[in-house]
C-alpha cells in the first residue's frame, strides 16, 4: 500500500544495507510524481556525497542535466559520445541520440474548442480483479478537435479506463456514448467500426501479432473487410499496395513489408499501429503510453502525428504516465486519482508540481493558506 516513491527508497535502502558501493537506477523516475522526483534526487545527491557510485539509465534529457556529472550517449548499442554533463545540451544530446537533429519542444496551436462532446463517459464503475472499484463513478468528455490528457499515478484506474472505453472489461455501472449513441452493449469490434480507433498501451501485447509481416499487421481487425477481402479470400495484392503505402507515408524502417514486425525496433513497431488506426478515418482516438519506451526521435514524430489528428478535428483522449507529454499535447488535463477524476487542468494555467499534488491525492487548500 506504500506509495511509489516510498517503494523506491525501500529498495535502495535494501542495496544500501548490502554495503553496495555502485548503485544502478534504470528509468528511475518513470512512474513517480514530480515532487517524488524532487525527493529521489535529494536521496541521490546524498548517496553521491557519502562516496557511493551511481549509474542511472533514462531518456529523461532535463533529468540527466539536473542529476549527472558525465554522460555516455547510446545509439543503436554503441556510445556516440561522453561528455561532462555541463559541456552539452539537451539538443545536443538528443542529436547524438538518434543520429540527426531532433525539435524538443512540441509546437501545439491553440484552438478553440467549442460545440457537444463527441465521446462521453458518465458515472463509470468497473471492478478490478480484488472486486474492488478500479473506476468508481468515472465522468468525462471530449470534443472533436481537443486532446484530453488524463494525468496520474499509474495503478489509478489507467488500463481499466482503456478497457472499458473498448469494451475490454464488463461495466457495473454508467454509461459511454459516442455522437449520443449509447456503446456499453456493443462489441469492441463494434465500436471500432463506428470511427473509435485505439493505440493500446503495451504495443506489442495488444496491438501487433509478432510473428506476423508488417502487411498482415496494418490490416489486423479489418482484414475480412473490402478491398482487403473478397469472399473468404484475402485480397493480398490490395493488402501489399496499403501496406506499402503506410510504409512510405509513416516512414517505418524495414526491409519490406513481408518483414516481421517483431524484427523493427520499437518505434517503428509503433508506427505500423499509428498507421493503421490513423488511416481509419477516426472521429475519436484513444492514445495510451503512445511513446512509452520509445527514444527522443521516435517520441518527436509520434507527437506530430497526434497533433496532426487533432488538427483533423478528431475527438483524441490520451492516456500517459508522462506527465510532460500531457503538458505539451493536452488542451485539458484531467487527473485520474483511485479511479476518479479529481481535478480538471489548462496546461498554460497551472504547474507540473499543481498536478503531481492533485496525483498522489492532495486537496488544494483554498482558503489561501500555503500548501
Amino acid at each position: 500500500n506504500m506509495a511509489v516513491g516510498l517503494q523506491q527508497r525501500v529498495e535502495i535502502l535494501k542495496a544500501l544495507y548490502r554495503k553496495a558501493k555502485i548503485l544502478i537506477l534504470d528509468e528511475p523516475t518513470a512512474v513517480l510524481t514530480p515532487h517524488e522526483v524532487e525527493q529521489l534526487f535529494e536521496v541521490i545527491e546524498k548517496l553521491r556525497e557519502s562516496g557511493v557510485s551511481l549509474i542511472i539509465i533514462t531518456h529523461k534529457l532535463e533529468e540527466v542535466k539536473a542529476i549527472s556529472d558525465r554522460v555516455y550517449i547510446l545509439r543503436r548499442g554503441k556510445c556516440e559520445g561522453e561528455r561532462n554533463t555541463k559541456d552539452i545540451t539537451k539538443e545536443d544530446m538528443a542529436n547524438l541520440m538518434v543520429g540527426r537533429e531532433v525539435v524538443l519542444t512540441v509546437h501545439k496551436e491553440k484552438k478553440e474548442v467549442s460545440g457537444d462532446p463527441i465521446f462521453e463517459l458518465s458515472d463509470i464503475v468497473v471492478k478490478n480483479e480484488k472486486n474492488l472499484n478500479a473506476l468508481d463513478g468515472l465522468s468525462l468528455n471530449v470534443r472533436p478537435g481537443e486532446i484530453v490528457g488524463i494525468a496520474g499515478v499509474d495503478g489509478n484506474g489507467q488500463t481499466e479506463l482503456a478497457e472499458a472505453i473498448m469494451g475490454l472489461c464488463k461495466l457495473e455501472n454508467g454509461k459511454i456514448l459516442f455522437k449520443g449513441e449509447r456503446l456499453e452493449k456493443c462489441s469492441t469490434r463494434q465500436r471500432r467500426n463506428k470511427h473509435i480507433s485505439n493505440v493500446p498501451a503495451d504495443r506489442q501485447q495488444f496491438g501487433l501479432i509478432l510473428p506476423m509481416d508488417i502487411s498482415e499487421n496494418m490490416v489486423l481487425g479489418f482484414h475480412d473487410e473490402k478491398p482487403y477481402a473478397h469472399g473468404f479470400n484475402l485480397a493480398l495484392n490490395n493488402i501489399h499496395d496499403y501496406a506499402e503505402r503506410m510504409v512510405k507515408d509513416y516512414d517505418i524502417r524495414a526491409t519490406g513489408v513481408d518483414e516481421p514486425v517483431e524484427n523493427l525496433s520499437g518505434g517503428n513497431q509503433q508506427k505500423v499501429i499509428l498507421a493503421r488506426e490513423f488511416s481509419r478515418n477516426p472521429e475519436f482516438l484513444l492514445v495510451a503510453q503512445p511513446t512509452r519506451g520509445l527514444d527522443v526521435g521516435a517520441i518527436e514524430y509520434i507527437h506530430s502525428q497526434i497533433l496532426k489528428m487533432r488538427d483533423n478535428n478528431v475527438g483524441i483522449l490520451l492516456i500517459s504516465l508522462e506527465l510532460e507529454e500531457v503538458f505539451s499535447l493536452s488542451d485539458r488535463i484531467l487527473v485520474l486519482y483511485e479511479g476518479k477524476i479529481v481535478k480538471e487542468f489548462i496546461p498554460e494555467e497551472t504547474t507540473d508540481k499543481e498536478v503531481g499534488f492533485y496525483m498522489t491525492g492532495g486537496k488544494k487548500i483554498e482558503s489561501g493558506e500555503k500548501e
